[in-house]
């Protein structure tokens, strides 16, 4: 079931492509709580037009930035270097 985030991470993984009309950015946030021993993996997708004269409301990060990621989320299984660890994925 879906639930909302509000969060602040550090960019881990930035991978952007260019597309017809926009970028696709696929990143990976690391969020650390005091309350838990593990750090929690956001995945982020992100679409900019490649026209800078439209308008985005979406200001562009890169690789080390720590930003704000807030929205609809569930969890999901991922493989994370040969270990089954649980990722918050952003919908």
């Amino acid at each position: 079931m879906p639930c909302h985030l509000n969060s602040i991470c550090y960019i881990d993984q930035h991978n952007e492509i260019a597309r017809i009309s926009n970028f696709v950015v696929n990143a990976i946030g690391i969020v650390n709580s005091s309350r838990q021993n593990v750090n929690i993996y956001v995945h982020i997708v992100a679409f900019y037009p490649k026209d800078t004269t439209k308008n985005s409301d979406l200001e562009r990060f890169n690789k080390r930035e720590i930003i704000q990621v807030q929205g609809r989320f569930s969890v999901i299984e991922a493989n994370v270097d040969g270990d089954k660890v649980k990722v918050i994925n952003l919908t």
